[in-house]
């Protein structure tokens, strides 16, 4: 395996408000998660993991497997931050997979981006 994607669906959106977490709200008949992996090509990725609660998984996301056969879905839960939930999701992964990874100082929630500089 060489390419996974990782869904960190896992939060209750309190600054979107409502009582729906905004990745499991529909817009139009689908919510964002069902909308992403209708329109994903199933080549690109080996593994989808999606770190969600418990109670949200059996909710919402419950049909996600066989809905969409075509892409290896696999499910996680969630941390207590999107920090732990992505450590979590890493495990995972490198125990489904006997991956070797290295994490260190909270870096493995989003690469390192430069900043732009504002001397221009």
């Amino acid at each position: 395996m060489e390419n996974a994607l990782i869904l960190l669906a896992g939060g209750i959106g309190k600054r979107f408000g409502g009582e729906i977490p905004k990745q499991f709200i529909k817009i139009g008949n689908t919510n964002i998660i069902n909308y992403f992996l209708s329109n994903l090509d199933p080549l690109i990725f080996d593994i989808i993991l999606i770190t969600s609660k418990k109670n949200y998984q059996e909710k919402y996301l419950k049909t996600l497997k066989k809905e969409f056969k075509q892409h290896n879905i696999h499910f996680t839960e969630s941390g207590d931050t999107r920090q732990l939930s992505s450590k979590k999701s890493l495990n995972y992964i490198k125990i489904a997979n006997n991956w070797f990874w290295e994490l260190g100082n909270n870096r493995y929630c989003r690469p390192p981006v430069p900043r732009p500089s504002h001397d221009a």
